[in-house]
């Protein structure tokens, strides 16, 4: 009899496991909006922290203006715009999946394109006709960890925006 219940009770402790891990799964599937926004809320605040420094201290946004005319705005922009979407969810209104594929597309766009400008400044020396300036490795460093979390951010954007229009959800 021992035996048998210890058999039963494995059984029923197999089948709790793999309902909890169902039920997690079906949660995730559920909930995939709202963790792929806070990702992006991080990667945002992540591109932010990691550009900030090399701006300052190596000039770079005086010295390449048109590029940081366009990065600056897309981080700050995006950042704002996902802590509002959450802030939305949180109070329980819902996006039209229309509206949030615009919005991830053009972003994941911008977020591209910002990448690509990052790996310019860093690939190009900064220079002039009367002086050459070359950047100190911390702060090549910062702006080579904001470029890959651009990149990053461009990829989790298209993601969205992907499966934002093949599921037709609404965030």
């Amino acid at each position: 009899m021992t035996l048998r219940t210890s058999i039963t009770s494995e059984k029923e402790l197999q089948d709790e496991i793999s309902d909890e891990k169902l039920s997690i799964i079906s949660q995730f599937k559920k909930k995939w909006q709202l963790c792929v926004k806070i990702m992006e809320l991080i990667f945002c605040a992540l591109c932010i922290g990691f550009i900030i420094e090399p701006a300052k201290r190596a000039d770079l946004a005086r010295i390449h203006l048109s590029h940081f005319a366009l990065i600056f705005p897309t981080f700050f922009a995006y950042f704002l715009t996902s802590f509002l979407f959450l802030i939305t969810r949180v109070i329980g209104d819902k996006m039209p999946y229309r509206t949030g594929f615009i919005f991830s597309s053009v972003a994941s766009f911008l977020f591209f394109v910002s990448g690509i400008l990052l790996a310019l400044d860093r690939t190009r020396d900064i220079s002039d006709e009367f002086y050459y300036i070359p950047l100190p490795p911390n702060v090549s460093k910062f702006l080579a960890i904001s470029t890959t979390i651009t990149f990053f951010t461009s990829m989790l954007f298209g993601a969205e925006a992907y499966f934002s229009f093949r599921y037709k959800e609404d965030f």
